[in-house]
């Protein structure tokens, strides 16, 4: 996997992570925070370096599945980007400003 696609996985994972079970998130979690190869979280396990793999790839799969529904990541995104924008305009901005910068987090949270 190269660092955008752990890097993705590993936002994945705090989004998502609790709907998975212990296996999942300790196995995805000795990969990308521990830097894990296969074959130490398979000896850690005592199972092949083929079935961590295949669990880290389901999982990868199960999570990319749960963002494409559930769209957390897009919204986050969507949220920095116009917290971004109100902290760069001016202190004195008017009421509506802040109405519309309220207006347009609804839209993407919902109320």
């Amino acid at each position: 996997m190269d660092l955008v696609s752990v890097l993705r996985l590993s936002l994945l994972l705090d989004a998502y992570g609790a709907l998975l079970t212990p296996k999942q998130v300790s196995v995805l979690n000795s990969y990308i925070n521990f830097n894990g190869s296969l074959s130490e979280i398979a000896l850690e396990l005592n199972v092949t370096r083929q079935a961590v793999g295949d669990l880290i790839r389901r999982t990868n799969k199960l999570l990319e599945n749960y963002e494409a529904k559930l769209k957390l990541l897009e919204k986050l995104n969507k949220t920095r980007a116009l917290i971004f924008k109100a902290d760069n305009a001016s202190s004195g901005e008017p009421k509506c400003a802040s109405n519309k910068l309220e207006s347009e987090l609804e839209g993407i949270w919902g109320k």
